[in-house]
């Protein structure tokens, strides 16, 4: 999340897909381990857990949709 948040402290306002971008950057994240499906194979690991970040992000009051 801290790194989520940093992305955020950078450019303001933000939408989900440059969060992704940015969080990907800062951990050097490489395409095979961004297109790593859950075990559904519907939806991506790495987007997934973008999601629950900026979810409990919300939760805890510290971002706002």
């Amino acid at each position: 999340m801290k790194p989520l948040m940093q992305c955020l402290k950078k450019s303001g306002e933000s939408d989900t897909s440059f969060i992704r971008e940015c969080v990907a950057d800062f951990f050097n994240t490489s395409d095979a381990e961004r297109n790593e499906l859950l075990p559904s194979g519907k939806a991506r690991v790495y987007d997934n857990r973008i999601a629950w970040a900026i979810s409990y992000l919300k939760m805890a009051n510290l971002l706002e949709s």
